[in-house]
């Protein structure tokens, strides 16, 4: 919708709230019926945009209400972004921070880093988010190299709330620090509450999660 979207020179351009006050969070998002009160999972699938077989199978099999995030390194994120929208699937762009030295994680040079001052910051962020368009908001990974806490992510918390995207905190940290500054900047959130990663343990954490 070009009425969301800042145009910016060799980018796709950045999202923004639109003139009469809609937002892409709520403008992009996968519809369903307010009125079932009942309680939902929802699914979200990381990585979309690195494999070819299995960004087309997360795109194409399965069901549309199911989350698919573009990975940072994608290659050419706004078809995979545009593919995924035709098939109904909600889009989320991935933003990666830095991880803990000596974690053996590496979120690659994409990430954003923790030592960064709030204007690269923003600047880093910025780049990322104008990579591809037509998603409801973001999804933070990583972050164990921000070891005194995501507070300095504020300004770039207040940015995303005035871009009017969403926030999935993606991060595993105790007590869910990132998600509660989200709160404060006012951002429409969602935490990630189990993850499945092909493995017995993390198939049984989330086994235990969905029970009702």
């Amino acid at each position: 919708d070009p009425a969301l979207l800042e145009e910016l020179p060799g980018g796709a351009g950045l999202p923004k709230v639109a003139a009469d006050g809609r937002q892409p969070w709520q403008a992009y998002a996968q519809p369903f019926d307010r009125r079932d009160r009942r309680a939902r999972l929802v699914f979200i699938v990381l990585d979309v945009g690195l494999s070819r077989a299995a960004s087309e199978a997360a795109v194409y099999r399965l069901p549309a209400p199911v989350t698919l995030v573009i990975d940072a390194y994608a290659e050419v994120p706004q078809q995979w972004a545009a593919a995924a929208r035709r098939a109904g699937h909600e889009v989320l762009a991935d933003l990666p921070l830095q991880a803990a030295a000596g974690s053996g994680d590496d979120a690659g040079p994409r990430a954003l880093p923790a030592a960064a001052d709030d204007d690269e910051t923003v600047q880093r962020a910025q780049a990322l988010l104008g990579r591809f368009t037509g998603y409801t908001g973001v999804l933070t990974q990583g972050g164990g190299g921000f070891a005194d806490g995501f507070t300095r992510l504020g300004p770039l918390l207040d940015a995303l709330h005035r871009r009017g995207l969403l926030l999935v905190d993606g991060v595993a940290s105790e007590g869910a620090p990132l998600f509660r500054l989200g709160e404060r900047a006012g951002l429409p959130r969602a935490r990630i509450d189990a993850r499945i990663a092909g493995d017995a343990a993390a198939v049984e954490k989330f086994t235990a999660v969905a029970r009702p």
